[in-house]
């Protein structure tokens, strides 16, 4: 601020009483919600059925592209117990029995109900009877 200024602004303050030099209140900004793309995805009605094509990947035997399709789908979705539930399928068919159970766990954290999550459909070990799964070759 050069002289000339504040010597008009310390003469209009003498004048009107007004103290040009406190602090002026903090202008309220008006603050946007930005939506995520993550929770506008989840409320797409395309998102929330999915995880079927993650279930067609899995039947298919393209684990792998499984596996990367449902990591995503859940990170989207992570209240979809279809979702872990075939992530976990698909774990389990290449023979990742840790990460099927992690899986299957957050499906039953989901929806404790998940009806091929319930004590008699499951094995010894604790995962799921499919007969039509076997390992890859």
């Amino acid at each position: 601020m050069n002289f000339a200024k504040m010597l008009c602004l310390g003469l209009a303050a003498v004048t009107f009483g007004v103290a040009p030099w406190q602090p002026q209140a903090e202008a309220k900004v008006k603050v946007r919600a930005v939506k995520s793309p993550v929770a506008t995805r989840a409320r797409d009605p395309l998102m929330a059925e999915a995880w079927r094509g993650g279930q067609q990947l899995v039947m298919e035997g393209k684990l792998n592209s499984a596996v990367r399709y449902l990591r995503r789908y859940v990170t989207v979705m992570p209240r979809s117990a279809d979702g872990w539930f075939w992530l976990g399928r698909a774990y389990l068919a290449m023979g990742d029995h840790q990460r099927a159970r992690n899986a299957f766990n957050r499906a039953l954290a989901v929806d404790p109900y998940y009806p091929s999550l319930q004590p008699d459909r499951l094995d010894q070990s604790g995962m799921p009877l499919w007969p039509e799964i076997t390992s890859p070759m």
